[in-house]
């Protein structure tokens, strides 16, 4: 069961779930983001970018031919607001 608690503090409305959200746009991230969550989402969108650059080098390295990525896993940031800092990212270097 989802539970979703609301705060309405003159026309702010705080929210918190603990819901999966997969952000494409800016858009996507002031829809989710709040007061109390924007911390957690810094945190794991600093991940989200140094993630993306690594393999963006590794590519430059190894040649982007050899380097397997799913185009979702770079267009789209899968973010769970549950307070936890974590992340979970396959990224497959062929030799």
């Amino acid at each position: 069961m989802l539970t979703t608690e609301v705060v309405v503090i003159g026309i702010v409305n705080l929210k918190t779930t603990n819901m999966k959200h997969n952000l494409k746009t800016i858009e996507d991230i002031l829809n989710v983001v709040n007061a109390e969550n924007i911390d957690n989402f810094l945190i794991d969108f600093r991940g989200f970018l140094s993630v993306n650059m690594l393999v963006q080098t590794t590519q430059e390295l190894v040649g982007k031919e050899n380097v397997e990525i799913t185009r979702e896993e770079r267009e789209v940031m899968h973010w769970i607001d549950d307070g936890k800092t974590e992340a979970h990212i396959t990224i497959k270097v062929n030799e």
